[in-house]
């Protein structure tokens, strides 16, 4: 039941129209120290990046969602000063974060060995031969494609996939469709919609929050 809850709560908080730089704050459910959490959207991809002036992290989406979740009856506390410093970390944080990812995938582009292009690959060779797969985990297998491409999928959740594929025999479609299928659940590949239309490649700020520890 409480994972029920949950997976409709995220759904409608991927489905919810945010003002764009939206900005509050409130006190933290569970954060070990005050610090920002920021979501990012450039085209296709989004990002989330958590600093609390100390260090700035990538965190996936379901710790964002978690975070970000509240009642409507949750009072809003006051923006500090300190805010838009924090912003700033988090944005310096993607920055480099975007360089260091395009300098990881040019240097492995002609390898193949990224965890990524791995398991892209084995995604590509299930699905040019699909009769043993019914018509839902053909389609599954294709969400997973798109949101690779995409680059939708937090690095360490398609490393923890990588390590969970090393250990069972690829051969076996059977076993490799239901080894990704637990480690792609549905909850972490809305963002993999096949686009309708083309979405400029621009970088915005959806939203960034404030939080306070309990003291």
């Amino acid at each position: 039941m409480l994972s029920a809850i949950s997976e409709i709560n995220n759904q409608r908080f991927l489905k919810k129209k945010l003002p764009k730089k939206a900005r509050t704050s409130y006190h933290s459910k569970d954060e070990e120290s005050d610090c920002l959490i920021s979501f990012f959207k450039k085209g296709f991809l989004k990002k989330f990046i958590r600093s609390n002036g100390k260090m700035s992290e990538e965190l996936d989406f379901m710790t964002a969602a978690s975070a970000f979740e509240c009642e409507p009856s949750r009072k809003k506390k006051k923006i500090p000063s300190e805010f838009f410093d924090l912003l700033q970390k988090n944005k310096d944080f993607l920055a480099d974060l975007e360089r260091s990812e395009d300098k990881y995938m040019s240097s492995r582009a002609g390898t193949g060995h990224s965890n990524e292009m791995k398991i892209s690959m084995i995604v590509k060779i299930l699905l040019k031969d699909t009769s043993i797969f019914t018509e839902e985990d053909e389609e599954f297998l294709q969400t997973v494609k798109t949101a690779l491409e995409m680059g939708n999928i937090s690095k360490k959740t398609v490393q923890a996939a990588n390590n969970e594929l090393n250990k069972i025999n690829l051969d076996d479609g059977i076993k490799v469709l239901g080894k990704l299928k637990i480690c792609f659940p549905k909850r972490i590949l809305h963002f993999a919609e096949v686009p309708t239309k083309k979405i400029p490649d621009f970088k915005e700020i959806i939203l960034s929050e404030y939080f306070y520890i309990k003291k």
